[in-house]
């Protein structure tokens, strides 16, 4: 017993990692490819940092992302198109990781080819139809100072 007691008294006691929840609710559609996720523990332990991870499968076994830092913040770009999981866990400065967080699914829809097509061929009628003017209007004033 007197043993144990010393143990004790020589050993701290180590806070365990806090669970940690993300601010966003799952699903969330990204239609950009880029998105800005934040979370927070469940308690204060000082001295957190937090191991962020992204994958392209909802089991994690292929991890594609792993951020670790102390931000309660992250801004992800580079989505593929499709559904990309998030999830984030605590750990505390002597290294115990707290649970993970439960996954966030962000879904990835990039516009189609077509619709990029059809809105470049709009951009690129206006864009011809104001130098167009431009030149009609500067034709026009040089003609009446002429005249």
């Amino acid at each position: 017993m007197a043993v144990a007691a010393q143990q004790a008294l020589r050993t701290p006691e180590r806070t365990p990692a806090p669970p940690v929840t993300l601010e966003q609710a799952s699903p969330v559609t990204a239609n950009e490819g880029h998105l800005r996720l934040s979370w927070k523990p469940e308690g204060e332990v000082p001295d957190l940092s937090f191991e962020l991870e992204r994958s392209l499968n909802a089991d994690f076994r292929e991890v594609a992302l792993r951020k670790v830092g102390a931000d309660r913040a992250s801004y992800v770009s580079g989505l593929r198109e499709g559904e990309n999981y998030f999830r984030v866990r605590a750990v505390t400065a002597a290294g115990d990781a707290g649970p993970w967080s439960e996954a966030l699914v962000v879904r990835v829809d990039y516009p189609s080819r077509r619709q990029v097509f059809i809105l470049m061929a709009v951009g690129a009628v206006l864009l011809i139809a104001t130098v167009l003017l431009i030149l009609a209007g500067h034709a026009r004033r040089r003609g009446a100072r002429e005249g």
